[in-house]
């Protein structure tokens, strides 16, 4: 009897539409939750607001040779010693998007530009839209001491 009904449900569910899962290391919550915590909800990405707590970053580094760079905001920029300054932003997932040069200029402010695009060679990849939430380190000349951190790409 188990077979058999095992057989029915495969049979069952031959002749519906298949729907593709994307699974992440991300948390993901229900889109039709109504807490305060609950996920934004764009395009086809659903992204988890406590996936941007201090430390849930993912740290990556700059991909060599990107193709079709451009600006890219940033969420927030936190100094973690000296002359370093955590930066974080969303991003896609790579090798569709790539963090390919960031841009350092010191004077009163630390203005930061990130450039983001593709991997070399990835032009002809599928890759899913889903919002992922990095972070790089930034090395400054001098010492940031108390100056503004101020994003490039506005």
């Amino acid at each position: 009897m188990g077979w058999l009904a095992l057989v029915t449900v495969v049979v069952a569910g031959c002749g519906r539409p298949s729907k593709t899962m994307v699974t992440s290391d991300l948390p993901l919550k229900s889109p039709l939750a109504t807490s305060p915590n609950d996920p934004v909800v764009g395009g086809s990405a659903i992204i988890d607001p406590g996936a941007n707590a201090p430390g849930s970053a993912s740290r990556v580094e700059i991909t060599a040779n990107a193709v079709n760079l451009r600006p890219r905001h940033f969420e927030s920029a936190a100094v973690v010693g000296d002359r370093s300054v955590a930066i974080r932003f969303y991003s896609g997932v790579a090798p569709c998007e790539v963090l390919g040069r960031v841009d350092v200029i010191e004077a009163d402010a630390i203005k930061v530009t990130l450039f983001s695009g593709q991997a070399p060679g990835s032009a002809d990849v599928a890759c899913i839209e889903l919002a992922v939430f990095n972070e790089v380190l930034v090395t400054t000349q001098s010492p940031v001491a108390g100056r503004p951190i101020v994003d490039g790409a506005q």
